[in-house]
């Protein structure tokens, strides 16, 4: 169904889907990582701005040992200023989506 609408697959939208929770802002966001508006099937959808939702969202407090096939886990590291450097180790066969605002 993914790939019938246009996507690459299942992989690449579960990747995709996972950094919505660094609600991106609309204009400005790169095609296929925020929620513009659109028309489906006759039906117009709006807009989502991430940035307008951000006092609903509560993070995760601790972090998990592991993570099913497909898990996803969000890490918000606050506002910094200036240079900021970071070391983090990913396993074999995983991925990491870093979001800059």
């Amino acid at each position: 169904a993914i790939q019938a609408g246009g996507g690459a697959g299942l992989g690449d939208a579960t990747g995709r889907w996972g950094t919505a929770v660094a609600l991106l802002p609309v204009p400005g966001s790169p095609s296929g990582f925020a929620y513009p508006a659109r028309t489906d099937s006759g039906f117009s959808i709006p807009a989502l701005n991430g940035p307008s939702y951000s006092s609903q969202r509560s993070m995760p407090t601790s972090v998990p040992a592991t993570l099913q096939g497909f898990g996803q886990f969000p890490v918000a590291r606050g506002t910094k200023a200036g240079t900021y450097s970071e070391t983090i180790t990913v396993p074999a066969y995983s991925t990491v989506s870093i979001i800059i605002h």
